[in-house]
């Protein structure tokens, strides 16, 4: 016959008297262990509940079958769903991977962006969490952090500087600048970390007085990701 499961009420003590909900204490020496194991290569999981809610947050899963035996994996749900979804992945080799991290790509010219305006990058790789605009050229922040960014522009060949700017929350922030060239075919790059806010953007401005030598999206592109 089934066995029927306890009901306890109050804090749960193991091996000590509990000062927490569930407290457990090793009663012999060495590094103290909490296991789950299933009956199979079933793959375990753990979910957290929040006090009135039906579902669950937050879950950590051990994967133990498969080409990912030895994963862990982090879930989450943002939602009224049922469904936790998996939002990062340690595998048993120690590397991380985050598919819900912010990261974008953005290449091409919609138009050479003339002097005292903005580069307006028309064709997007990749884009996470969908917060570059090809239409306003902003990457808005949808989490706060620190983000990296990188940006490159083949200027033409006209004799002058190639001043272009990163500007932040409409505002300059910093620069990459060439000297004047003497004819000479010269690139703007940039690379930077910078802090944002939720809702901070940022873009890149032509500064001037050259121009992009074309609009080629091998040759022009803006890209940036969350560091942490």
């Amino acid at each position: 016959a089934p066995i029927a499961s306890p009901v306890f009420t109050g804090n749960v003590g193991v091996g000590v008297t509990p000062s927490a909900d569930l407290h457990l204490k090793s009663t012999t020496s060495g590094n103290p262990e909490l296991r789950l194991e299933g009956a199979g290569a079933e793959n375990g999981i753990i979910t957290f509940l929040g006090g009135g809610h039906t579902n669950p947050a937050v879950g950590l899963r051990y994967i133990s079958s498969g080409d990912s035996i030895g994963h862990l994996a982090f879930y989450a749900n943002s939602s009224s769903s049922s469904t936790l979804t998996e939002r990062m992945r340690i595998n048993a080799d120690g590397i991380v991977t985050k598919p819900y991290q912010p990261a974008f790509l953005a290449r091409g010219l919609s138009s050479v962006p003339a002097s005292g305006s903005v580069f307006l990058f028309n064709s997007v790789t990749f884009d996470r969490t969908s917060s570059y605009s090809t239409s306003t050229g902003r990457f808005t922040a949808p989490v706060a952090g620190v983000y990296l960014f990188t940006f490159s522009s083949m200027g033409n060949i006209s004799d002058s500087r190639y001043m272009c700017r990163l500007y932040l929350n409409g505002s300059f922030y910093v620069q990459s600048s060439s000297s004047s060239n003497h004819g000479q075919y010269q690139d703007g790059k940039l690379s930077i970390h910078v802090n944002l806010a939720v809702s901070d953007y940022v873009h890149m401005y032509n500064a001037g007085p050259k121009v992009a030598y074309s609009t080629d999206s091998g040759e022009q592109w803006f890209s940036g990701h969350l560091v942490g």
